[in-house]
């Protein structure tokens, strides 16, 4: 190596270092980088997210404001600090590195992402986006090639449309911030949830003597149960005394609100008045009220589930359900803080990184509280580590428990053995995983002595809801699996009578000794052979217009295995979101 050529490089190494500013004059621009950045990615999306999501999610943007203001504007200061301390052509890559993944990815959330639907762990095929992946990333080179591009023509220029631009985006978002914490963005259902949690008191505590359990396996379609006796005929064999329905459909097609229907009965008001009035009074609809009912017939209710699938938040059911708290328990902020960091990632990131952040429902909501933790489904974790093996039947009382389990909605991670072993399985390893886990339960209870006395339900909220697209109707049928009170020491008896979700409420009552004529048909009491009248509402979520969201109402007399029997009766169009349930 020649002098001459080492001169030039020992000359652009001092440049990449060499700066007549000052440190408060790149503290300035540093610093408005750096807060459109914070604001942005740390503070304001998060927020927004977790304020819209609230009904999906156990924690309400007051839950997480503070920690995100607390970051947000730490990061904001150490991190200003420390970039001006930062010179020359270095710094202006650094500074010109921040904004311009601040300007795309506030171009990215506001413009340029494309609606992969709701994160309720059904399946992105990502792949089939690749034209759209390719086109956005061109976006965002050409938005740096631009920015770079300014800085070598104009350095002023470049530090003055880097402060400027910075504050006007910080700015733009103060209003929207401003209407989150007025509550104005906030469905008025949620205003109050607050009031209520349900925790995990009692998850695994049963009566000595009576105990009506409800077991509540989202997703779970047929095709699923039929997919493993294929593979593992004997597979149900150890549903000892149980019947098993070939022919049961749900009411409705998504969790909301069909979690609550399975225990209402109301199955004429969903859909068709305000969401808010629906969670209110379907426990009092006709004159019926089962938790009343079975707290007459001197049953604790024990309801394991989350609130918003069920509930309002002015609903008052304090009294009749055991396991509601008026506190949620100490959140860990830790946990809490890097889930929603995963969320301001998968908003503001390319389209092609999007996969790497995507996450359902469950991931958000598991694991952040510390104390009582959250009962909902996604809390099937509680099972992993075997707290129904450990189960006691020290209560007095006759007990009615109900529990909503991730079961079988994707994405997968159990496996067969009930494991989470890391990264994905399939439907029916997480099907039979759901299943071996009650298997060990059922086990516990027969050590407890309270298993033959105990009645048992197993079923699904609605099944596989990829049917859902289209105009065209593919028939949904779930798995449903009934144990009376005394069956026992029985193997499993298959039957063909055609079942609904409907059944259950009248199931349930008949089961705690009370008068059940008023909640319909037990489900022992369906006659086999004979053809029923069954209502199934399906909901078609228009994933570009959530306006044009509705629901078709089909009677199905007869065989549910018969697309010929599923009758299209009503079509009618949700125009207002309030009324989208889920």
């Amino acid at each position: 190596m020649n002098n001459k050529m080492f001169s030039v490089m020992q000359k652009n190494l001092k440049d990449l270092w060499k700066d007549k500013r000052s440190y408060w004059k790149r503290l300035i621009c540093a610093g408005a980088a750096m807060l459109a950045a914070c604001f942005t990615f740390l503070f304001f999306g998060p927020l927004e997210m977790v304020a819209f999501a609230s009904e999906s999610l156990d924690y309400s943007y007051t839950d997480v404001l503070p920690m995100l203001a607390i970051v947000a504007f730490g990061v904001f200061l150490i991190g200003s600090a420390l970039i001006a301390l930062i010179r020359g052509k270095i710094y202006n890559y650094i500074v010109t590195a921040i904004f311009g993944t601040t300007v795309c990815g506030y171009l990215q959330a506001a413009l340029m992402n494309k609606n992969f639907g709701l994160l309720n762990g059904e399946a992105i095929d990502w792949p089939t986006n690749t034209t759209t992946m390719v086109i956005n990333l061109f976006v965002w080179f050409a938005i740096f090639a631009v920015i770079l591009f300014i800085m070598y023509l104009h350095k002023k220029f470049w530090r003055n449309m880097v402060t400027f631009i910075s504050v006007i985006l910080v700015v733009m978002q103060l209003a929207p911030t401003i209407g989150i914490l007025a509550g104005n963005y906030q469905e008025k259902d949620t205003l109050n949830t607050d009031k209520y949690f349900i925790s995990q008191k009692g998850i695994n505590e049963y009566s000595a003597n009576d105990n009506i359990f409800v077991f509540v396996l989202d997703y779970m379609d047929y095709n699923y149960i039929e997919q493993i006796i294929e593979k593992k005929p004997e597979f149900f064999d150890k549903l000892d005394g149980f019947t098993g329905y070939r022919d049961a459909i749900p009411n409705f097609t998504r969790t909301h609100p069909a979690l609550n229907v399975m225990l209402t009965g109301s199955n004429d008001m969903p859909y068709r008045v305000d969401k808010d009035d629906f969670f209110s009074k379907s426990w009092t609809h006709d004159g019926r009220n089962i938790l009343k009912t079975l707290s007459e017939q001197d049953y604790t209710v024990d309801l394991y589930a989350s609130f918003s699938h069920l509930f309002s938040g002015d609903t008052k059911v304090y009294d009749y359900v055991s396991n509601l708290s008026t506190a949620k328990g100490e959140i860990i902020k830790s946990t809490l803080f890097e889930k929603l960091i995963n969320l301001s990632a998968y908003r503001y990131t390319p389209i092609a990184l999007k996969p790497y952040f995507w996450a359902d429902t469950n991931y958000y909501n598991a694991d952040v509280f510390k104390s009582t933790g959250s009962a909902a489904y996604t809390n099937y974790q509680s099972a992993y580590t075997g707290i129904f093996q450990n189960a006691t039947a020290n209560r007095e009382k006759p007990s009615f428990k109900f529990y909503h389990f991730y079961g079988s909605h994707p994405p997968y991670y159990m496996n067969e053995a009930g494991e989470m072993p890391g990264g994905t399985t399939t439907v029916e390893e997480a099907t039979m995983g759901g299943f071996n886990i009650l298997y060990k339960t059922f086990d516990r209870m027969k050590e407890l002595g309270i298993y033959e006395n105990a009645t048992i339900i197993i079923t699904a909220d609605h099944g596989n809801a990829g049917t859902l697209v289209g105009e065209t109707l593919t028939p949904m049928q779930i798995g449903l699996f009934y144990k009376p009170s005394g069956s026992s020491n029985t193997p499993l008896v298959w039957s063909d009578a055609q079942v609904s979700t409907a059944n259950i409420p009248a199931t349930i009552v008949k089961a705690a000794g009370a008068d059940y004529s008023e909640y319909g048909i037990p489900l022992d009491e369906v006659v086999e052979g004979k053809d029923v009248k069954r209502v199934f509402n399906r909901c078609i979520m228009n994933t570009t217009d959530w306006n044009d969201d509705k629901v078709q109402v089909y009677e199905i007399v007869g065989s549910g295995n018969k697309r010929e029997n599923w009758i299209l009766v009503e079509s009618f169009k949700i125009k207002d979101e309030n009324k989208l349930y889920g």
